[in-house]
């Protein structure tokens, strides 16, 4: 079995160890674009839902013909509408950049500039982390991106839409690793997706990380806490989800079955308290492991990884 492993040391005053997946993917989840269902209650019109839900009051009109409505002053109530998101007003979701270690440069409107630990993030921008680069940013509800060296992530929504008031966050992943901590979230309508050339990751409250490989033929996803659906971008229904413990792989030939994943290597005597300048541990090795992953991090709740 060739399964790539992680383990998480911590360095001073405190070191523990963690187990990250191995082969990772992305998921199976709704396009971008996916309608916004909401069922008539009394007293709608479309006219009226416009003028508080949408971004011009003109706009019923698309919402009119997109659900074939005679009467825009008549709506049968318990009918649903299906409504273009793109349509909907809708709020900033606040995101900051909580941790930045080495070369990290935030993308806006095609022009870098180095990234500083606190900048507020908003839709479009990239972040970008070079050789020996990490970056953590987090959002209002403590969902964390974590991203590692080499990695190119671009911000496709971060907003909460008002009429239904459902988090819409999207990211798309060009190339490189990250890891995810989703704040659950009881909003069936809650959208948080990872996004890579070949696949879509899904999901409303979970630990995962995803990878996309330099070629952009190959992604992977490994499910650490919760389920993740994975699927091919191109899916138009959405795969059973993946369970903890156990990664897949996409390309666009489709979606690998579920491999389970290693458990994380035990550090060896002396390895678990660090207090002297140079680190030093040993690690057990694990039967059918290929690799092991390595992060450091300077507090135990792995924001200021270096």
């Amino acid at each position: 079995m060739t399964s790539t492993r992680d383990l998480v040391l911590l360095t001073a005053p405190l070191a523990s160890i963690m187990s990250l997946a191995t082969a990772s993917v992305a998921l199976a989840a709704p396009p971008l674009d996916t309608p916004v269902a909401y069922v008539v209650k009394p007293g709608d019109t479309l006219i009226g839902l416009a003028s508080a839900y949408l971004n011009k009051p003109s706009d019923y009109l698309q919402v009119q013909r997109a659900n074939q409505i005679a009467r825009p002053r008549a709506l049968k109530i318990g009918s649903t509408l299906k409504i273009d998101p793109r349509l909907l007003k809708s709020t900033p979701i606040d995101a900051r950049l909580s941790a930045v270690s080495g070369a990290v440069d935030l993308e806006t409107n095609g022009a870098r500039a180095p990234a500083r630990a606190g900048m507020v993030l908003v839709e479009g921008q990239r972040l970008i982390t070079g050789p020996g680069g990490f970056a953590t940013f987090e959002m209002a509800d403590a969902s964390k991106v974590t991203l590692p060296s080499n990695t190119s992530l671009r911000i496709d929504r971060m907003r909460q839409t008002i009429l239904n008031n459902a988090p819409l966050r999207v990211f798309q992943m060009d190339q490189g690793r990250g890891t995810i901590s989703v704040t659950p979230n009881p909003n069936p309508s809650g959208r948080f997706e990872v996004r890579t050339p070949v696949s879509i990751s899904a999901v409303r409250g979970t630990e995962f990380r995803v990878g996309q490989d330099p070629t952009g033929a190959k992604a992977q996803t490994e499910v650490l806490k919760g389920a993740v659906g994975v699927d091919l971008a191109s899916a138009t229904t959405e795969a059973p989800p993946v369970p903890a413990g156990f990664g897949v792989s996409a390309t666009p030939a489709g979606v690998s079955a579920p491999v389970a994943l290693l458990p994380a290597p035990k550090l060896g005597e002396g390895g678990q308290r660090q207090g002297d300048k140079i680190v030093r541990f040993a690690v057990e090795p694990v039967q059918g492991a290929s690799v092991y992953r390595l992060t450091l991090s300077r507090d135990a709740g792995f924001v200021e990884v270096f």
